[in-house]
Formats: structure tokens, C-alpha cells, sequence
């Protein structure tokens, strides 16, 4: 069954407000903080009912967790996250084991993480999960499997989840595993939802990558970034009318019929967020970048 969020401060029209790639362990200096501090005061003013985190809030700097989370706390009723690959990272021990001490002290910072459950607000379903790459997104002209694998090319480029995650199965194997569990909120959440939202890490569409033929080291890290069977599954689902992302760094809306799937674009130093109102009707919601509608 999903968890259910009391309702009695959220409006008939639901506003979100999403971000993602946060990367707090990299902020350098305190010029750089008060930039975040920033960030998280315009996102306050949007004063939304509920706020997305997609994944990347800190990475090997995991110490940091809860004060990065802990500035999220007014900007918000209801938090929600997913993991992001960087969350996966460490030096050493078990990668799922590390996760699951993560998650506690997740919770314990207000947020619910979607992976552990899905949840309905006010008649709108939430599902999630960091999902993950089956190199379904390979240039045309592909390298030896074996290089995806080994997450190396040329020699030199290398995708560094090969030295900071382990899994214990194939990448192909775990995308199957996580698109499955994804699937499966997403049945649980039709019987009862109206609308329902999608959040991942990783990508489902082509179109929300950037290529680059002049750098076919960028286009092989491609590679990493999602997986199309996701977006199939999504499009599949009449009722998944959102899907937030992150993971390319790359400000994105790709629709898809009813669907709309949407990257709100933070890089490693410049943060962004996205806010839409899911109109009670059905109807598609406006797109507001930093102010900017889309």
C-alpha cells in the first residue's frame, strides 16, 4: 500500500517544486554557500506543497547530508527524494548496505525517500527510484560491449561508478531489477491516484541527451546516463503525467502524448529548479523555470 500524506494544507491544484544534482559536497567556499543559500531561498519563496529532490544531494561527501537536507526544511510540507549514482558512491563496504544506512538518515531529516515506498498527496501518486544504465543510450558506432562494462574508453576516459560502486550484478541485471520495482509503485499507485509522478535519477528518452560528434568520449558516457526501456514503461502508464530527472546536468522538457518529462538542469556549480501546478482538470500544468515559463 502507499503512504499517504495528510491533506488538509494542500490546495485542490498541487504545486511542485523539483530540483535535483545537487552535489553539496562540492560546494567550495563560502561564497559558493551563500550562492546556495541563495538557491534555497528563491525555491522557499515558490512556497510549494511539495518539493522533489531527483537524486545527487552529496556523493563521497556524505557527512554532509544532513546539513545539506536540513536547509531544505521551510521550503516545503512534504519532501520526497530519490537516490542519485553519486549517493551509490563510496570507498569502501557493501554499496547496497551503505544505502540502506543512508535512508534512516534521510528520513531523519524530514524527506520520505520514494524508494523505500510510493506515496499519494492529495490524490496524485508519487513513485521513484534512482533507476539505472543499460547502455541503451550508446552512440550508433559502439565500442566493445566489454568497454561499457569496464566503463573505460580510449584508455582513459573512465565512468568513475567502475571505482566507487559495487553492486554485486551486472548493470543490465540492476536496471531490470529497478525499472521492475518502479513499475510495480507505479500498479500500486493506478488503483488510487489521479495523476501520478514519476522520479528518477537517470533518463528514459533520447531526447534528453546531448551529442556531441565532435567528442566521441562524451557520446560513450552517454552510455550512462538512463536507460529507453524506462521511457517506454512510463509512456506505457496513461496515468504517469510527470516524470522528473536529473543526472545529465542538462535543462530539459521532452513530452511524450500525455507525458511530460522534465530535467531541471542544476550542474555541478550552477543549481536550478523547476515549479508546475498539476491543474485538478487533468490538464497539462504549466512549466516555470526559475521564473521562466516553459
Amino acid at each position: 500500500m502507499p503512504h499517504k500524506f495528510p491533506t488538509s494544507d494542500i490546495a485542490k491544484t498541487m504545486k511542485i517544486t523539483a530540483t535535483g544534482d545537487i552535489h553539496y559536497d562540492l560546494i567550495r567556499n563560502p561564497a559558493e554557500h551563500d550562492k546556495f543559500l541563495n538557491f534555497i531561498g528563491r525555491m522557499e519563496k515558490e512556497k510549494p506543497d511539495v518539493l522533489v529532490l531527483a537524486g545527487d544531494t552529496v556523493g563521497l561527501g556524505s557527512s554532509k547530508l544532513e546539513e545539506c537536507l536540513n536547509l531544505f526544511r521551510g521550503v516545503a510540507p512534504v519532501r520526497l527524494k530519490v537516490f542519485g549514482n553519486h549517493e551509490y558512491w563510496s570507498t569502501g563496504g557493501d554499496t547496497l548496505g551503505n544505502l540502506e544506512k543512508l535512508q534512516s538518515r534521510i528520513e531523519g531529516c524530514g524527506f520520505k525517500l520514494l524508494e523505500e515506498e510510493p506515496v499519494i498527496i492529495g490524490g496524485i501518486g508519487f513513485a521513484g527510484n534512482c533507476l539505472w544504465y543499460d547502455y541503451s543510450f550508446s552512440p550508433a558506432l559502439l565500442p566493445p560491449r566489454s568497454s561499457y562494462e569496464k566503463k573505460i574508453f580510449g584508455g582513459h576516459i573512465i565512468w568513475n561508478d567502475v571505482h566507487f560502486v559495487r553492486l554485486g550484478k551486472t548493470d543490465l541485471d540492476y536496471t531490470n531489477e529497478l525499472q521492475e520495482k518502479l513499475e510495480a509503485d507505479i500498479r500500486t499507485l493506478e488503483a488510487e491516484a489521479d495523476q501520478i509522478v514519476a522520479v528518477t535519477h537517470h533518463i528514459g528518452f533520447f531526447e534528453m541527451l546531448t551529442v556531441r560528434e565532435d567528442f566521441p568520449a562524451w557520446n560513450f558516457c552517454n552510455a550512462f546516463m538512463g536507460s529507453k526501456r524506462l521511457g517506454e514503461m512510463l509512456h506505457n502508464h496513461p496515468k504517469v503525467r510527470y516524470h522528473i530527472c536529473g543526472h545529465t546536468h542538462d535543462q530539459k522538457v521532452v513530452r511524450k502524448g500525455s507525458l511530460i518529462s522534465i530535467n531541471p538542469g542544476s550542474t555541478y556549480y550552477e543549481k536550478r529548479f523547476l515549479s508546475f501546478v498539476i491543474p485538478e482538470d487533468g490538464s497539462n500544468a504549466s512549466l516555470e523555470f526559475g521564473g521562466l515559463e516553459v
